[in-house]
């Protein structure tokens, strides 16, 4: 199996953001120091838990409450990865089965190894990105439908 790790820039880089803000706008908020000049703090945090941070969504959110707006569609990217890795792990052990029943060609096998291994590898590039859909929810969408996609062509070679 392949492994994702830490996805948040690329993520991050390719949603609708990356234009208008950087990483610091969005979890470090600007600081005051003593003779007047403005710096990004060095501490890094959720803009949900920090009002000032919240002040640069209302820029472009106006009124939209952030806090309920990002747990919403947090929620749903997660449940939808708990959706799309149980189907995984049911493709794992339908692969793992007809593996040890040896009634399919190794070619037959290694076809559905290597569908199983690219939904493995955009389920996990969704997953562990840390956001949970906030740096770019339509990425995450794609990457789980993709993922869904590969897992339903894998299961129906392996019922055939």
């Amino acid at each position: 199996m392949l492994k994702v790790q830490h996805p948040e820039m690329e993520t991050f880089m390719n949603g609708v953001h990356a234009s208008l803000l950087n990483c610091a706008d969005c979890h470090m908020a600007l600081t005051k120091k003593k003779d007047g000049t403005y710096y990004h703090s060095h501490t890094w945090e959720s803009p949900l838990e920090n009002e000032t941070l919240l002040a640069k969504c209302a820029e472009c959110h106006g009124e939209t409450d952030m806090v309920e707006f990002v747990h919403s569609l947090q929620d749903r990217v997660t449940a939808r990865e708990k959706e799309v890795g149980q189907k995984l792990s049911d493709l794992k052990d339908a692969l793992a089965a007809a593996n040890q029943a040896g009634s399919m060609d190794e070619d037959a096998l290694n076809e559905i190894r290597q569908l199983y291994r690219e939904a493995q590898w955009f389920w996990d590039y969704c997953y562990v990105e840390n956001s949970e859909g906030a740096h770019n929810s339509t990425m995450a969408m794609n990457c789980l439908d993709t993922s869904e996609t590969k897992i339903a062509e894998a299961m129906e070679k392996l019922s055939a």
